[in-house]
C-alpha cells in the first residue's frame, strides 16, 4: 500500500501509510518491458517508471522472506547490515528492532546505491540512528573490481552468475576490522549479511573480532569452489560455538547465546 508513488527528479519515490518515505531507482528497460505484461494486475497508480520501486518496497521493506524469524526479538542497541542496498530494510530495522538509543551501521559498496541509501536516511530523519559507510566487506583491505549487473546484482568474488565486469573499483575492508571500528559497545546484537558470495571470506575473519556478535542472519545462495557457501558459513559458525536455527531457503540464522 502506498500513500504516494511517483517520480521525483531522477528517482522514484514512495510514501507508505506508516509514514516511511523511500527513494529508489526509476524502472530500468527490463522492468518497463515486464510492466507491460503485468500492469492489468497492478494497482492503477503504479506506472512503468515506478514499477521497480514498488517491487523493491514489497521485497525489501514489506516482505518477511529475508527477515529474522527465529531469533531473539528484544530491542537491539547495535545492528550491523552488510550489503544495505538502498536502505529500505535498514529503515525497517530501525522502525522495528532498535531500542530508543539504538544505532545501525549500514555498509554498501555501490556508489549509486550508497547515494540513495543516504537519501532514504535523510528523508526519514534517521541521521542519528543509521550510519552509512561506503565500502565492501571481505577478508582483507584492498581496492577491488566489481562484477555484476548494477543495483543489487553485484559481487567482489568470483561468481559464475555475475561475471560481467562493471568497470568499477571499490574499497573493501575485513569484516573483523569493520566490527572492531564500532566504538562504545561491547557487543553487536544483530549482524545481517547479504553480500553476494563474499560472506564466506568475510565470516572467516570472525575470530579477529574483538566484540561478541550475538546473532547472525546470512543469505548464502552461491557456491565457492563447487562448495555451497551455505555449508561453508555453517561450518565457520559452528566452529565458533554458534547455535544454528532451522530456517528454509539458502539462509542462516544463528545465535551465540544458549
Amino acid at each position: 500500500k502506498f500513500i504516494t508513488l511517483e517520480v521525483r527528479g531522477d528517482f522514484a519515490f514512495a510514501e507508505l501509510p506508516c509514514g516511511t518515505k523511500l527513494y529508489g531507482y526509476i524502472s530500468h528497460p527490463y522492468h518497463k518491458r515486464a510492466f507491460k505484461y503485468v500492469k492489468d494486475t497492478l494497482q492503477d497508480f503504479i506506472t512503468e517508471d515506478t514499477f521497480l520501486l514498488s517491487i523493491d518496497v514489497a521485497q525489501r521493506f514489506d516482505s518477511n522472506y529475508a527477515w529474522p524469524k527465529t531469533m531473539n526479538k528484544k530491542k537491539f542497541n547495535v545492528v550491523v547490515e552488510c550489503g544495505a542496498y538502498l536502505g529500505h530494510k535498514t529503515i525497517r530495522f530501525c522502525n522495528e528492532l532498535l531500542s530508543p538509543k539504538g544505532i545501525i551501521y549500514a555498509y554498501e559498496m555501490m556508489p549509486d546505491n550508497y547515494e540513495i541509501l543516504k537519501m532514504n536516511i535523510k528523508a526519514n530523519n534517521l541521521q542519528k540512528r543509521i550510519i552509512p559507510i561506503q565500502c565492501g566487506v571481505l577478508d582483507e583491505k584492498k581496492v577491488i573490481e566489481v562484477n555484476g549487473y548494477g543495483r543489487q546484482r553485484n559481487t567482489i568474488t568470483d561468481l559464475e552468475k555475475l561475471k560481467n565486469p562493471l568497470g568499477l573499483k571499490v574499497k573493501v575492508f575485513p569484516f573483523s576490522h569493520l566490527i572492531n571500528e564500532i566504538k562504545g559497545y561491547d557487543a553487536i546484537d544483530l549482524c545481517f549479511v547479504t553480500i553476494n558470495g563474499a560472506e564466506v571470506k568475510a565470516l572467516s575473519t570472525i575470530k579477529k573480532c574483538k566484540k561478541v556478535i550475538k546473532q547472525f542472519f546470512i543469505a548464502a545462495p552461491y557456491m565457492t569452489d563447487k562448495k555451497r557457501n551455505l555449508d561453508l558459513c555453517l561450518d565457520i559458525l559452528k566452529e565458533n560455538k554458534y547455535k544454528i536455527f532451522p530456517v528454509k531457503g539458502k539462509k542462516i540464522e544463528a545465535s551465540i547465546e544458549s
